[in-house]
């Protein structure tokens, strides 16, 4: 399931970095609303803000490919390929709960000159 940022009150388009909306994500990204997907939706993600050409992407996860060996290296291999425009891709660990998911994480930044930050997010039963 995707959860589009800003949730419960999205943005229905792409918004500028300005420091207001910097202040937004700060504020929201703590109280974000962990959700449970497909792994190969994140293929489809990181190819749809590679249609956008970005200067930078950032990726909200938790780095979990809970599913088996082939879907973790297809994954991984997708997300750690060179993308057109070569973008940076910093990554942004919601909620991590293991050190694979960590590894995931810092490939997917280090494979794209990006940074990889974990963030601590209280898990709720909410979805």
């Amino acid at each position: 399931m995707n959860i589009p940022m800003f949730f419960p009150q999205p943005e229905p388009q792409l918004i500028p970095a300005t420091t207001q909306n910097k202040n937004r994500l700060r504020e929201w990204l703590p109280k974000a609303i962990l959700a449970s997907g497909h792994n190969r939706e994140l293929i489809k993600a990181m190819d749809m803000a590679a249609a956008l050409r970005p200067q930078a992407v950032y990726l909200l996860w938790d780095g979990d490919l809970k599913y088996s060996d082939a879907v973790r290296l297809d994954v991984m291999t997708h997300l750690t390929a060179p993308y057109p425009g070569d973008f940076v891709v910093h990554t942004i660990g919601l909620g991590i709960t293991s050190l694979d998911g960590e590894q995931n994480l810092t490939s997917i930044a280090k494979a794209h000159h990006g940074v990889y930050r974990p963030v601590d997010v209280q898990k709720t039963g909410r979805r």
